[in-house]
């Protein structure tokens, strides 16, 4: 494959908690196209990043035999000449000419090298954040956008219009005659040296006044192994803008006064009207805060946001959050020396606007855009500080469902802002919003306030499990139903959880399914559930790796346990050893078991016996999924024996794909024709024939009480189909599927 060329389909990442070990995997199991993008994206920031360290990266590739002695000599005759700049520029023109192998080296070195070299550490943590798929998030925004047509004439004449108003650059000056002189931009602009996020902004920009002309010199000693510049055509790369938004991209750049901020804004907006930056933006509008208070206001401050917010791209939100934030007193008060007191019948316009989105978005949030839209207004709330605003708008709010979305830190201290204000949620859906554990720690304070939270299907993991069991503790909290699907926690946040079900009073349905507790995570959970004060009614185990080492501990639990009713063991490894501890807990009397899944489970016939036992005496089980395991006839056999017995109350029964023919079908039919509980039977995916067809007809017509019967993927003649499907027309109400 060329190395510019794109593969067919992406390679997936998996970045968690040992970020050294889950690196160096990366890069080792990295295709040549994905090593190549990463490089040329980071190229000007790698070339910063290494000059420190460029020697000891050049030692380690000779090492490997990817650089000669003669090209190690020339990296380090630069660097003992002071150019470290030049070798690092030339140690990755070497690399890149050398193609994937030296890459791949390449990139496994800054792994072990980034411990030392901060500003290497920061883009290998910039690349795990990046996630599953780090081509497609580091080109955010950056792809070019073909303009409609019909706006092309319009582009056009707006770049002509910004190259006037930017090509000069007006100074004052202490004459009399002439108070301002015009320069032509390019001749007296100097560039300035942006730099990234510093230790301590304060700090620096106290330095920075205070040493005058030793500041170079300061900041190449000083400063150096830490700080990044950034060029203005980097700005709105995601590398350094507070991207991860569908409302685009932003960055703020700070300054002490005077040092030519805004004439950089000028230089960009000149520079993007030339065509020399930032060819992928369609539009570039430029704003200062001065000129916005000479809107004629609030007449034309309505139709401002009202146009603002009718793009339906985003590319004004920020701007919209700007202005609502401008009706908080709190927040214009320091703006006013600049641009002078606000209007009240202009902040009074901004909370109307506000209140009229607000109210107009909480019942249009089924449809990602819908929520997309919901969780904007909610900035603007947060922007607009006003409690009074947040109560009548969402203060009676009872159901939230951001499903889908994904949620910054920032939008979840938004969440955590406007919920806090609502008394009357009880719905909170946050699934699938890969919410990681500092948006779960900013929304920390009122996870409890909910009576049904979801956070299935994403990276929580165990930091974010450990918050979410300090919110069950919470003696107010409200939780009821809690959906942790899919998360990632392992055995080491058992014991917070354990803890919460043992002391909380309210949860009482909790879905642990598809994580990687394990048997020894369970074991810890078993203790809380035998607990005379844990609530819980429902728990979801399904997809633990659990095998039968937890099984005493889960029989001892569902022997003293009072509340748990329904218990989902689906895909684990139980096998029938594991079934046979859990059945001697489910026919105790004191067992309260309704509902217990075990498809997929790994068993046999060889368990058979044990469960028909469980069938006979248990008197509240009316739920048993036993599908996807190997019962085989033999198995059907021993549990038709039991589902005959009076005391069997089972309403639904799950056989499907468990190996079964047309041996068994006789037996069955005869055990549940007269079971005048069954309400739904699955004997869906196995071997029935033409043969089983009359057992099956007399099952259908004979008991009563069936409502559904699933007989899809059997070996059914078109003639056998015809017997049956019928059937359904024979009462009101019955289903039978072929």
């Amino acid at each position: 494959m060329a190395e510019g060329s794109d593969p067919t389909s992406s390679t997936r990442v998996k970045m968690d908690a040992d970020p050294d070990s889950t690196l160096t995997e990366f890069f080792t199991n990295c295709d040549d196209y994905l090593l190549f993008q990463l490089t040329k994206f980071y190229r000007d920031r790698l070339e910063q990043a290494i000059e420190e360290g460029v020697e000891g990266l050049a030692l380690m590739l000779i090492g490997e035999d990817h650089f000669s002695g003669q090209e190690y000599q020339k990296v380090s005759e630069l660097v003992q000449n002071g150019n470290r700049a030049g070798s690092s520029k030339l140690l990755l023109n070497l690399v890149m000419e050398k193609g994937p192998r030296a890459r791949r080296m390449m990139w496994e070195s800054f792994v072990k090298m980034h411990h030392s070299l901060r500003k290497l550490g920061s883009i290998l943590r910039e690349i795990q954040e990046l996630g599953s798929d780090p081509i497609n998030d580091m080109k955010v925004g950056e792809e070019l956008s073909e303009i409609p047509s019909h706006l092309k004439d319009v582009q056009q004449k707006h770049k002509e219009t910004l190259r006037v108003q930017t090509e000069t650059l007006r100074v004052n000056t202490i004459l009399i005659k002439e108070k301002v002189k015009i320069f032509q931009l390019v001749d007296r602009y100097a560039e300035l040296t942006v730099i990234s996020t510093v230790r301590d902004l304060t700090l620096v920009e106290h330095e920075l006044l205070a040493r005058g002309r030793d500041h170079e010199e300061w900041r190449e000693k000083d400063l150096r192994k830490e700080l990044e510049k950034i060029r203005t055509d980097q700005l709105f790369q995601s590398s350094f803008s507070q991207r991860k938004s569908k409302s685009g991209n932003s960055a703020a750049v700070s300054g002490v006064p005077g040092i030519g901020k805004t004439t950089m804004v000028q230089k960009i907006v000149y520079d993007w009207a030339t065509g020399k930056i930032y060819p992928h933006f369609q539009f570039v509008f430029s704003f200062k805060f001065r000129d916005l208070n000479t809107i004629n206001y609030p007449g034309q401050i309505g139709k401002l946001l009202s146009e603002a917010h009718s793009k339906e791209d985003g590319r004004f939100e920020i701007f919209l959050r700007f202005v609502a934030g401008l009706s908080s007193p709190q927040s214009a008060r320091p703006l006013e020396m600049f641009l002078g007191p606000f209007l009240h019948q202009t902040t009074c316009r901004v909370i109307d606007w506000v209140k009229e989105k607000v109210e107009g978005q909480i019942g249009d949030s089924q449809t990602e855009t819908g929520k997309r839209k919901l969780l904007n207004t909610f900035h603007y709330l947060f922007e607009s500080q006003n409690k009074a605003l947040a109560r009548n708008t969402v203060g009676s709010m009872e159901t939230l469902s951001l499903s889908g979305l994904r949620l910054t830190p920032i939008d979840c201290a938004v969440l955590s802002h406007v919920i806090g204000l609502c008394d009357t949620i009880k719905h909170l859906g946050l699934g699938q919003c890969n919410i990681q554990c500092e948006g779960l720690q900013r929304l920390g304070p009122i996870l409890h306030k909910c009576q049904e939270l979801s956070l299935g299907g994403k990276e929580v993991g165990d930091s974010g499990v450990k918050r979410l069991s300090a919110a069950l503790r919470n003696p107010e909290c409200k939780i009821q139903k809690l959906d942790l699907r899919g998360n990632n926690p392992t055995d080491s946040c058992a014991e917070d959880l354990a803890s919460a079900l043992s002391t909380n009073r309210s949860l009482i349905d909790l879905d642990l399914g598809s994580n990687n507790l394990g048997d020894s995570g369970v074991k810890l959970l078993s203790v809380a559930l035998r607990n005379p004060d844990c609530k819980i009614q429902e728990l979801g185990l399904q997809g633990n790796n659990l095998t039968d080492s937890c099984a005493e501990d889960l029989a001892s639990a569902l022997s003293t346990n009072r509340s748990l009713i329904d218990l989902n063991l689906g895909y684990n490894k139980l096998g029938d050893s594991g079934v046979k501890l859990l059945s001697v807990a489910l026919r105790n009397p004191d067992c309260k078991i309704q509902k217990l899944h075990l498809f997929h489970n790994a068993l046999t016939d060889s368990c058979a016996k044990d469960l028909a036992s469980v069938l006979s005496t248990n008197r509240s089980l009316i739920y048993l999924n036993l599908g996807y395991n190997k019962l085989g006839d033999s198995g059907v056999k021993l549990l038709s024996v039991a589902l005959r017995n009076p005391e069997c109350k089972i309403q639904e029964l799950g056989l499907d794909n468990t190996a079964l023919t047309d041996s068994c079908a006789e037996d069955l039919a005869s055990a549940l024709s007269t079971k005048q509980t069954l309400r739904i039977l699955n004997l869906g995916l196995n071997s029935f024939t033409d043969q089983s067809v009359p057992a099956l007809r007399r099952l259908i017509l004979t008991c009563s009480s069936l409502e559904e019967i699933e007989l899809r993927g059997n070996q059914f003649s078109p003639n056998g189909e015809r017997q049956l499907e019928p059937l359904q027309e024979s009462r009101p109400g019955l289903s039978v599927t072929v």
